[in-house]
């Protein structure tokens, strides 16, 4: 299986995927514990930011319309499955990843924490993708519904590592939880 990260320009906290934890850049440090994991038979970066770049994966320049639901049609449509990760989940370890993998038993697979679900830390296959083409071409965009309406697994992880990096105040709380 591959991994593909995510990582879109964000209008909250422009930048941020070069954002530096504990000395290393967000999008780095992410690619570098996928890597790390030794879970994966590659690692792709799948962004529209071209100054984005990280030595432990390829680089795939996103040409889709703009939505996450988006990429991820167009990401179907090229690879068979792959685990969706976002570009601004910094806390991520080997133990989530392991679990995810673990779990996953062919059906598409989403993580939901506290109540939330995670559609950027999810395993995608292309069992969904006629069902996904006819929810796209009916004008919905938004993943989460998809997901709730589909016949995902929704795997359930309680823990602030699946937090997201959306504003300065994210960043400074994670340093600090890090001992930066």
């Amino acid at each position: 299986m591959i991994s593909i990260i995510f990582a879109k320009k964000s209008e909250r906290f422009p930048g941020k995927h070069h954002a530096m934890i504990c000395g290393e850049e967000m999008i780095k440090r992410i690619s570098r514990i996928i890597n790390e994991s030794m879970l994966f038979d590659k690692i792709i970066l799948y962004t529209k930011d071209e100054t984005l770049y990280s030595e432990y994966c390829d680089i795939v320049i996103d040409k889709s319309k703009g939505t996450l639901i988006d990429s991820l049609m167009s990401c179907l449509k090229e690879y068979s499955e792959f685990l969706a990760v976002g570009g601004d989940m910094p806390l991520l370890d080997y133990n989530i990843l392991k679990y995810l993998m673990d779990n996953y038993n062919g059906r598409s697979l989403a993580v939901s924490s506290y109540g939330f679900i995670q559609p950027l830390l999810s395993i995608y296959n292309k069992s969904i993708i006629n069902d996904l083409d006819k929810y796209i071409l009916s004008g919905s965009k938004s993943i989460y519904k998809f997901i709730m309406k589909s016949n995902f697994k929704i795997l359930n992880i309680n823990t602030f590592k699946t937090m997201s990096v959306n504003t300065l105040n994210d960043l400074k709380e994670i340093n600090y939880y890090l001992g930066c």
